[in-house]
């Protein structure tokens, strides 16, 4: 019987194998990251209860965003890792983007409306989504 789906599999087959090379190589790296990503995992899910908890973020819209920040991180690392790196960077930066949105959001919730509305009204949406400059921490999020 004939294997299903032979190109896929060859494909994950072969960056699975390059993510192997690099944890054998570089096996510190590895613990780190690990680590890394089971910690951006369980602050995950206390951030969840957290903010269902005191209803600070009410809608289902603003914790969909926070999981696709950790979604964005977690595959820019493996993209890395198979050697992809202008597109790992191209997901930091939608990261750094859906951060600061989020952040905005939840300093002044009253700018969902315009977030939503980004598509039509591109000149509000810029005006109040944009990094802050001024802010020493903020800056490095560009």
């Amino acid at each position: 019987m004939r294997e299903q789906f032979p190109t896929i599999r060859r494909v994950l087959k072969k960056r699975n194998a390059a993510i192997d090379e690099l944890v054998e190589d570089q096996p510190e790296v590895f613990e780190l990251v690990d680590g890394c990503l089971e910690c951006s995992s369980s602050f995950m899910r206390v951030m969840y209860t957290k903010l269902v908890e005191e209803q600070f973020l009410r809608s289902q819209f603003t914790l969909f965003l926070a999981h696709t920040i950790f979604d964005y991180l977690e595959d820019a690392f493996l993209l890395t890792c198979s050697r992809r790196l202008d597109q790992a960077g191209a997901l930091c930066r939608m990261a750094a983007e859906a951060t600061r949105d989020l952040l905005r959001i939840c300093e002044h919730p009253e700018l969902g409306s315009v977030f939503f509305e980004k598509e039509t009204s591109r000149k509000e949406y810029q005006k109040h989504f944009r990094f802050e400059l001024i802010n020493r921490w903020k800056r490095y999020c560009r």
